[in-house]
């Protein structure tokens, strides 16, 4: 049996639904969600899985950490972080 990571690494993020709902009508939101899939596109990826699951899809800390075998604070720790990069590559990239 395949663990949920394993079929959770094969899977292509660029053409989930979910995702290109992000780009909005207008130039100014387009631009910022190109900024925040390119942040996004920075992370590893169980930190990708961890914003993916808790953000788009809108399963709990608990659900997931149950799907994932680990505790809720690992699971918490690892959004935390993930977050925390997003926020640096940001922070970096030209306005």
């Amino acid at each position: 049996m395949m663990s949920v990571w394993t079929v959770l690494n094969t899977m292509s993020w660029g053409e989930d639904e979910d995702l290109e709902k992000l780009f909005a009508e207008d130039d100014e939101s387009k631009l910022k969600s190109k900024k925040l899939l390119d942040a996004y596109d920075q992370l590893t990826i169980n930190q990708k899985n961890a914003v993916y699951f808790y953000y788009i899809k809108e399963f709990t800390w608990d659900e997931l950490a149950d799907m994932l075998g680990i505790s809720s604070h690992s699971y918490m720790n690892l959004l935390a972080r993930a977050v925390a990069k997003m926020r640096d590559v940001l922070q970096v990239m030209p306005q």
